[in-house]
């Protein structure tokens, strides 16, 4: 999971907006890395295999 990796893959929407269950809110600043951003987006893809759209 990308939290076991360090990450934090962003704020889960569907906690206080029960209309969007799977939302996720993700802010990059200027303090992540080009590399940070990568990693992300790999952990990200990861998780969408296999998930319907």
């Amino acid at each position: 999971s990308a939290r076991a990796d360090g990450l934090n893959p962003g704020y889960r929407l569907g906690q206080d907006y029960p209309e969007y269950p799977d939302g996720l809110l993700v802010a990059v600043t200027e303090r992540r890395t080009r590399a940070d951003i990568d990693r992300l987006a790999r952990h990200a893809a990861s998780a969408r295999e296999g998930v319907a759209a």
